[in-house]
Order: structure tokens, then sequence, then C-alpha cells
């Protein structure tokens, strides 16, 4: 789940264990109330993770700056 994103990077919740440095695959689906989640515009990007925390709850919270984004077409 993103808690936050902009044009260079995000920040989002994970259950998986991520390393600082570590170079990860994300689709991004930018869903509006009331549509059909297929609908919504998606991006992927590739990027890689510069920060990591813990969570009290076993999450994991990462900040990753992007290196790469496409936009995907249906």
């Amino acid at each position: 789940i993103a808690r936050n994103i902009g044009p260079g990077g995000l920040c989002a919740y994970t259950p998986q264990v991520m390393e600082t440095g570590e170079k990860i695959t994300v689709r991004i689906r930018f869903a509006r109330a009331g549509s059909a989640p297929q609908e919504a515009p998606t991006v992927a990007a590739s990027a890689v993770v510069i920060r990591v925390e813990k969570q009290f709850n076993g999450s994991f919270l990462f900040a990753a700056s992007f290196l790469l984004y496409r936009f995907l077409y249906q």
C-alpha cells in the first residue's frame, strides 16, 4: 500500500523483507472511486530501495527512488 508517491519515487508498506540498495519492480494502479480496477491508469517502474523501517506489526515501510517508469495502456 503506497503511503506517498511522487515523480522521483514512492514510500509504501510491504510484508516482504527489503534491503537498502535492493532493486525492485513495482506496478502502481491509480484507482478512482467508483471505477472498475481494470480502468485505472497503471505505471510500471523499476526502482532502488533507499530506506527501510520495520513496523511494530511486522510489516516494512520502505522508500524507493525510481530509475525508470512507463505508463501501461490497455
